[in-house]
Parts: structure tokens; sequence; C-alpha cells
């Protein structure tokens, strides 16, 4: 009787271990970049403070608007399709703005994508390195990611402001100020610096 309760008990144990492991696994494909860094998905959490707080709600409304232009986008295309092939009165104005609200969705968007952790990522060679070298890796990139984002911020806020100031505009179906086209650049890069600057705070904290 004492053999068969044994046996019983570590049946009973190995069953719970390979249930553990399963939920282990699954965790890891839900959220891969557990593995790699310990980051969660939704960047830094609550416990830094309430400027962090409000610079991530920043970014959610940022999000929320460059989700609507990319409605109005798809919407003003099928207006574009309807209005020339079922009534033949093609619109002049809808190539362009698309054009226009696409350069925003994509500034607007960056950095709030960047704090979800959700940009793609070829982690080929990060699976085989241990943590400590993958850290390491993590903090490089962040660093050199807000290096040329802030490059790109002075250049992008100098074109702007030569464009405003010499009242250049686009001369195309609808005339637009060039400043008002381009000011995403400047504004997204921005936000993109000061997330990359929050990633590598991060890191160097993980070290």
């Amino acid at each position: 009787k004492r053999r068969e309760k044994s046996s019983i008990d570590f049946s009973v144990r190995r069953n719970d271990g390979a249930g553990h492991d399963r939920d282990a696994n699954a965790s890891v494909r839900r959220n891969p970049g557990s593995r790699e860094n310990g980051r969660p998905l939704n960047g830094i959490s609550d416990a830094d403070g309430v400027k962090v707080g409000l610079f991530d709600r920043i970014l959610e409304w940022m999000a929320v608007i460059a989700a609507a232009t990319l409605a109005a986008v798809t919407l003003s295309v099928v207006y574009e399709v309807v209005m020339r092939y079922a009534f033949g009165k093609p619109t002049s104005w809808v190539i362009d703005f698309s054009e226009y609200a696409l350069l925003a969705c994509l500034f607007f968007s960056t950095a709030w994508v960047l704090s979800r952790d959700a940009h793609i990522k070829i982690d080929i060679f990060l699976m085989l390195f241990p943590p400590q070298v993958v850290r390491v890796l993590a903090l490089m990139a962040s660093v050199i990611g807000a290096f040329s984002s802030a490059v790109f911020l002075c250049v992008a806020a100098i074109v702007v402001w030569e464009a405003y100031r010499d009242s250049e505009v686009i001369w195309r179906s609808v005339i637009v100020p060039k400043w008002l086209v381009w000011s995403p650049m400047p504004i997204g890069s921005f936000f993109l610096t000061i997330q990359f600057i929050r990633r590598a705070w991060m890191d160097v904290r993980e070290l």
C-alpha cells in the first residue's frame, strides 16, 4: 500500500510539473519580450510617478489621433472610388490628403508603438545570448535610437521653421502651407526621442 501511495504521489507531482511547464511556455508565447529583457509590453509602470503617467497619456492620445486619421484616409479613398466609378466625378483632393495624413499617422504613432515594445524585432540572435548580454544590446539600441531621433528632430525643426518663415506652400490640387504638412515630423520625433531615453534608463536599471 505504501508503495502504491508513493507511486501515485510521484505521478501527481509529475503531472503538476508538466502543467506548470505548459503554463510557462504559453506565457512566453504570449509575451516573448518578457523572456528577453523582462520588460512589460505596456511600457513603464505607474510606480515611476505622475509625470511618466502624463507622458504615457499623451502618447495614447497621439495614437488615437493617428488611428482616427487613418480611418479618415480609408473613408476618403472609398469615397474617391465611389465618386470616380459610380458617378464619374473624381475628386482632386483625396490623393493629397492621403499623403499628408499618412505622414501624420507615422510620426504620431511611432512613440506609442515603441512604448508598447511592439516594433518589429529580429530576435533570432538574441535567443542565443545570455540575459545580461541581451540587456546590454537593448541599452545600445535605445541609445542609438535616442541619438538618431534627436538628430532628426533638430533637422525637422529647422526645416519646418524655414518653411514657416518663408511662407512656403505646396502647389498641388489643394494649396496648403508646407510647415503645416511637415509639422508632425518634429513633434513625433520629440516624443520618440523622449521614449528612447526612457527605455535607455530602464535598460540601465536592469543591468
